[in-house]
């Protein structure tokens, strides 16, 4: 765990027991997830490069309905790139009917988001004021994976069916889940993330469980006005379609998830397959002695065999 983002990764690089060369380059999967949070609706967008596929996807939500609008694009030779260095590097989708450019560029405390599709438009400027959760975490045959989460604030603006949602940088917040790892063939991870405003200040938080093995080393933690605080390993429930809940075994987070839609993901080819389940909506309950209530946020079930 690191007490301030990194400035150069790029596992790629790593050394890969019995992987050389282009097998170790298949193994790894990177992207960058942008989650924006606005009192009124939501914009998901990413670019992921999984080594024998590359994809993106851009998702509006409207909060108070649920309806969505999304544009997605997945090929193998999809033109996808991911920023190695977040001092000034770029990550990118560019097809025809959807580019994502995402500019981080951590010299100047910020990062800068583009969308461009006949349905979804955006232009961001992520203000980087908080404390990232960033870690390197140890995966088994030696492996390993690399992430950069932390909740920010977010100013300009995202076009939807024809309305223009205006970001406020006191009350948008965007979830950066920015991600690097060699999993291992037969892999899964569960996520929750939130970001919302209370009276006790901002909240934040990242929640997962995941192939890494060793309890000491984990990505839990909470922001409260951008201060990071770890906490234990969470408890995700999924066993009821309508009330997945997740909370922490030292109690300080304990929340019920009302989901307003679903994005879904298979891929099945060959020997790989991929089960991809985000779901969208609101949080109730409590983060680290806070009440929420209609938090919006994400929870993920994923399993493949890569």
């Amino acid at each position: 765990m690191f007490n301030a983002p990194l400035p150069d990764v790029d596992l790629v690089d790593a050394a890969l027991p019995g992987r050389p060369g282009v097998l170790k380059r298949l193994r790894l999967k990177r992207w960058q997830h942008v989650l924006v949070v606005h009192p009124n609706a939501a914009l998901m967008f990413a670019a992921v490069d999984a080594g024998y596929l590359k994809l993106g996807w851009a998702r509006f939500v409207e909060r108070a309905t649920g309806d969505s609008v999304e544009v997605a694009r997945k090929s193998p030779v999809l033109d996808v790139g991911i920023a190695r260095s977040l001092w000034n590097d770029r990550s990118w989708l560019r097809s025809r009917g959807l580019s994502i450019e995402l500019h981080n560029h951590l010299d100047a405390s910020q990062h800068r988001a583009q969308v461009e599709s006949d349905d979804i438009t955006a232009e961001l400027t992520i203000h980087h004021d908080a404390t990232p959760l960033v870690v390197h975490l140890p995966l088994p045959r030696g492996r390993s994976m690399y992430s950069h989460k932390v909740v920010l604030p977010v100013s300009g603006s995202f076009v939807a069916r024809g309305q223009t949602y205006t970001c406020d940088a006191a009350h948008s917040f965007a979830v950066l889940d920015i991600h690097q790892a060699h999993y291992p063939r037969h892999t899964f991870w569960k996520w929750a993330t939130l970001a919302v405003r209370t009276d006790a200040g901002v909240v934040g938080l990242n929640l997962t469980e995941n192939p890494v093995t060793d309890a000491a080393c984990h990505e839990n933690a909470v922001w409260r006005d951008g201060e990071l605080s770890l906490v234990e390993a969470p408890t995700f429930d999924f066993s009821d379609e309508d009330a997945w809940s997740v909370r922490t075994q030292d109690g300080r987070v304990d929340l019920t998830f009302d989901a307003l839609g679903e994005r879904r993901e298979d891929i099945r080819a060959g020997v790989i397959e991929s089960v991809f389940r985000q779901r969208y909506g609101h949080f109730t309950g409590t983060v680290d002695g806070v009440e929420v209530s209609r938090a919006f946020g994400l929870m993920e079930d994923h399993k493949s065999v890569w």
